[in-house]
């Protein structure tokens, strides 16, 4: 593909983003609805992959709120370097990973973790890359300096240091709570429609791992 067709692929993609994150979410929740594990259930594939969902999303939510925290208040202000913005420069998007990662497991099918994980890389690596770029144009040398000794995405926990207290917009906070919460409560909803196939209440038109 060439440079001009991966930038219009690139702008097409981060001008439609709410466009995007639905259809990245509506296509699976379509599988889940007509859709069964194909697992034995309550073998130890079937309760593997619900612990697993369930220990991400917890992780998900719970670092989301953290990082927030952070933010709330400077986003597009300062250049925030600590907490975990001092290991990893987005884990916002690292702990949104994470949770829609939890989400996906917890349906029991690895053909919605493969979609989940293709599409979250595929559209949050233009995303990042233009709101870095923001940064970079607003901050200059503190972002290159910050850029060079902090990872993108993989955390580097020998660099994590946090002040004693933190001044945090309480308003942007509570906003950054309710959507971190959004990842357990997709984790209540399989559980119910779970339940609703083996009531056949919703049917299963098919079996997929």
């Amino acid at each position: 593909m060439s440079d001009s067709m991966l930038n219009k692929c690139r702008d097409f993609t981060l001008s439609s983003r709410i466009l995007t994150t639905r259809l990245a979410v509506v296509v699976p929740c379509i599988l889940v609805l007509v859709t069964g594990s194909g697992w034995e259930k309550n073998g130890f594939a079937d309760i593997l992959f619900e612990s697993v969902g369930l220990i991400l999303v917890v992780l998900g939510a719970f670092g989301r709120l953290w990082a927030s925290m952070y933010v709330s208040g400077y986003k597009n202000r300062d250049l925030v370097t600590q907490g975990p913005y001092s290991v990893v420069r987005n884990p916002l998007y690292l702990f949104s990973f994470i949770g829609a990662t939890g989400i996906a497991f917890s349906s029991g099918s690895l053909l919605i973790v493969a979609m989940i994980v293709v599409a979250f890389v595929f559209y949050y690596r233009l995303v990042v890359a233009r709101e870095e770029a923001d940064l970079a144009s607003n901050h200059a040398a503190s972002f290159t300096q910050y850029s060079m000794s902090t990872p993108r995405f993989i955390p580097r926990l020998s660099l994590f240091h946090e002040p004693d207290t933190y001044l945090v917009n309480t308003k942007v906070y509570r906003r950054a709570f309710l959507d971190a919460m959004f990842f357990i409560w997709g984790y209540g909803i399989l559980q119910m429609v779970g339940k609703m196939h083996e009531l056949n209440i919703l049917p299963t038109v098919l079996r997929i791992f």
